[in-house]
């Protein structure tokens, strides 16, 4: 089995790395992300970016990222469509998906699915006057890559009934989910969420960015170890990489 390695950058930012997909960046937070360790200046290569919405936290970088490296925007179209003002050429460098599309290339596969959150776009000009952009809400992805390893990113979320739907259709081995209970679901919501999934691995995010965000993590595993005993958590700090071989 080919390995699946996992740069996570902080917040909700990770970078998938597979010999066979290439180098897929997810919401790619860099510039700044108080909590990630490098620089926009630091990426030389990519070759698929998805962004799950249009917040400036989960947007972020993907729009230089693609214009630097040539890399494939996967994201909404709105997204897209923001995007091709700001040199992104639509559906020849973006492709646009809706809930349930998926996107394929070099046996990578991402397919969109529903979350529950709120959001515009929040591009360039946000950071001058607050001015938002049509963006028509949120999404997650199921990520597969050749077919070896399938991951849900569920993006920022709260909790809802149909992830056990997901988990039914798709069967990632990694979900990767939001814990910090202001602007998505938190760890008593998170951690039903793998009652409801169940899967052999987890990764939570979007938690201990800001002050607001703080979450007790000994509680947290507490919660998950009596409500999804066959989960493993696994912990990332921004920075660390982690590697999927054969887990199942």
């Amino acid at each position: 089995m080919t390995p699946l390695t996992v740069d996570f950058f902080g917040h909700s930012s990770f970078l998938f790395q597979h010999l066979s997909c290439g180098l897929v960046f997810v919401d790619p937070w860099l510039s700044g992300n108080p909590v990630c360790p490098i620089h926009l200046e630091d990426i030389q290569e990519a070759n698929i970016v998805c962004v799950s919405h249009g917040h400036r936290d989960h947007l972020g970088d993907a729009i230089p990222i693609c214009l630097k490296t040539g890399a494939m925007l996967v994201t909404t179209p709105e997204i897209a469509a923001h995007a091709s003002r700001h040199g992104i050429p639509y559906e020849k460098q973006s492709y646009g998906l809706n809930i349930g599309g998926t996107y394929r290339r070099d046996g990578f596969a991402a397919t969109m699915v529903q979350a529950f959150h709120t959001s515009e776009i929040q591009g360039r000009q946000y950071n001058v006057d607050r001015t938002l952009e049509p963006g028509s809400g949120a999404s997650g992805f199921i990520l597969d890559f050749g077919g070896e390893h399938r991951v849900y990113y569920t993006g920022d979320t709260g909790l809802f009934g149909d992830m056990k739907l997901f988990a039914e259709i798709y069967q990632p081995q990694i979900v990767i989910l939001p814990i910090g209970g202001k602007y998505t679901m938190g760890p008593r919501e998170a951690a039903k969420a793998l009652e409801l999934m169940r899967p052999p691995l987890a990764i939570p995010c979007h938690y201990d960015t800001f002050a607001n965000q703080k979450v007790d993590m000994v509680e947290f595993q507490a919660m998950v170890a009596k409500s999804s005993p066959g989960t493993k958590l696994i912990l990332l700090k921004p920075g660390d990489t982690w590697e999927m071989g054969n887990e199942q």
